[in-house]
């Protein structure tokens, strides 16, 4: 069944992320899948049946088409978007979230909250929060997320 003309899955947490491509709107599943929202034009990407290892979706910065990020590190383009060189692999379900920049660069973040660029974005100086009571990031706490500000 639809609902406002996007994919619905009663019961199931299937939809991880809703991306603008190519000025339509699209809706990522957890198998890679990307479904159109009402007029949306279809997107071919990856796609992984039965394996819900679809992480985060982000818009191509430098124009046509997106990236599609699975739970091991890699990006795969979408809807006309070109490949991105040198991205990290890191042989387990690590992937969290992807920031794209412009020139085909960005950072994933793993689970653990590192951040790993890739295509030449610069170091990223991390640690521990500046809070003076803060406690560091560990078990049982894992990152879900990345964003990033112009």
């Amino acid at each position: 069944p639809r609902a406002f003309g996007a994919p619905y899955w009663p019961g199931h947490d299937y939809a991880k992320k809703l991306v603008r491509l190519n000025g339509r709107f699209n809706v990522l599943d957890a198998y890679g899948g990307l479904h159109q929202f009402g007029s949306g034009p279809h997107v071919d990407g990856p796609y992984w049946p039965g394996w819900p290892v679809a992480r985060d979706v982000r818009k191509n910065p430098d124009g046509l088409g997106g990236y599609v990020l699975d739970a091991y590190g890699g990006i795969w383009p979408v809807g006309g978007a070109p490949t991105i060189p040198g991205v990290p692999y890191f042989g387990r379900d690590r992937a969290r979230g992807v920031v794209l920049l412009p020139g085909g660069g960005g950072y994933t973040v793993r689970d653990d909250g590192a951040l790993v660029g890739f295509g030449g974005a610069g170091k990223v100086l991390q640690g521990r929060s500046t809070w003076i009571n803060a406690r560091p990031i560990s078990s049982p706490w894992t990152m879900v997320a990345v964003a990033a500000t112009p």
